[in-house]
């Protein structure tokens, strides 16, 4: 299909639900790239640029990021512009302390949370960098995505939904939900689709996403069909038309489907913007250098189609600025902040 032009699209209801289906074009009109505005790291230089293995990215309502580094480790604090603020907590196991944590997020009042399995619990900061609380949790989940703060500051955790499952089953996620002072109000669990029993991972898998407004996107990517929920219920579809493209030849042991699937990410921003990452060829990727995201709004309006810069690993999403960690020339880790552009424009 044309990702250029005007946005061509048809809608349905099903039930109580909108389904939103792309026929062509984009609201954009053109396709997108991400220009870079900030870096932050060296290759040489004060400790607290060079990093070493960057896991968790959380950035706070003044456009300040806090990064944990696990090679050292350590969380530490750089303003908008950059500069180094603070180092928060140290290694250890006491208040405020941590090992090597993999997720963190910053609520509204500015508190920042950080998920630190060694530790069972997660550790709460004041922006000063003072040690606020801490909070049980059972989880060994370690991801970087896997913690996220929703409205009224509540605090929301991926963890495993079943810890009995059949011998080769594929795990399944859910959200454990605690409020703003800790306490654990239930566990929200992914919604079940008519597909996900028929699909195997990988390459075709059950994806899922979740936004800071409490929305739930899911999707399973054998079909470019994903379902935006919202209070436990259903209310957008978002379809579109796409060009299969078959897997290149290459030796396996395991023989790959024809094709693959349509899209192998899933990120939702935290205004709820809802970012893809298409296929590509390898022909396609050697030619742009660059990843490709479909970027829709949650009511299913495609906006089109965003270059992701070749080594860029998008990490938070807030409408048209995009945080990444990025490699350098030597392999070095740094956090890029990037603008959404599109044709000589940036994109509002």
């Amino acid at each position: 299909m044309r990702d250029t032009g005007t946005w061509v699209s048809e809608r349905d209801t099903i039930a109580d639900t909108i389904v939103v289906r792309t026929l062509s074009g984009s609201v954009w009109g053109t396709k997108a790239k991400l220009e870079e505005v900030l870096s932050i790291g060296v290759v040489h230089g004060p400790e607290e640029f060079e990093f070493g293995e960057i896991a968790g990215v959380a950035v706070d309502g003044t456009g300040g990021v806090y990064v944990f580094d696990r090679s050292v480790p350590a969380l530490r604090y750089y303003d908008s512009s950059g500069r180094y603020v603070r180092t928060l907590g140290r290694t250890g196991s006491g208040p405020g302390e941590y090992q090597k944590a993999f997720a963190l997020a910053v609520r509204e009042d500015g508190l920042v949370v950080l998920h630190d399995p060694d530790n069972q619990r997660l550790n709460v900061y004041e922006p000063d960098g003072r040690a606020w609380s801490h909070w049980h949790v059972p989880s060994n989940l370690r991801a970087p995505s896997s913690l996220h703060v929703g409205p009224d500051d509540h605090v929301y955790l991926e963890i495993f939904t079943d810890w009995v499952r059949p011998r080769g089953a594929v795990p399944r996620t859910g959200l454990l939900h605690l409020d703003a002072q800790g306490n654990v109000i239930d566990t929200i669990k992914v919604p079940r689709m008519e597909r996900e029993s028929a699909v195997r991972y990988p390459p075709h898998r059950k994806l899922w996403a979740w936004s800071r407004g409490g929305l739930m996107v899911v999707g399973v990517n054998d079909l470019y069909s994903l379902d935006v929920h919202e209070a436990g219920q259903t209310v957008v579809r978002i379809e579109k038309e796409f060009q299969p493209i078959p897997y290149e030849k290459r030796p396996r042991q395991d023989p790959l489907p024809e094709f693959m699937p349509p899209y192998s990410q899933l990120h939702v921003g935290d205004r709820g913007r809802i970012w893809i990452a298409a296929a590509m060829s390898l022909d396609m990727f050697n030619e742009l250098q660059a990843a490709i995201f479909d970027v829709f709004e949650p009511n299913g309006a495609y906006l089109g189609q965003v270059h992701i810069p070749k080594g860029a690993s998008p990490r938070v999403f807030r409408g048209d600025t995009v945080w990444a960690t990025k490699r350098g020339e030597y392999g070095e880790p740094y956090i890029a902040v990037y603008r959404v552009v599109a044709g000589t424009k940036a994109v509002r």
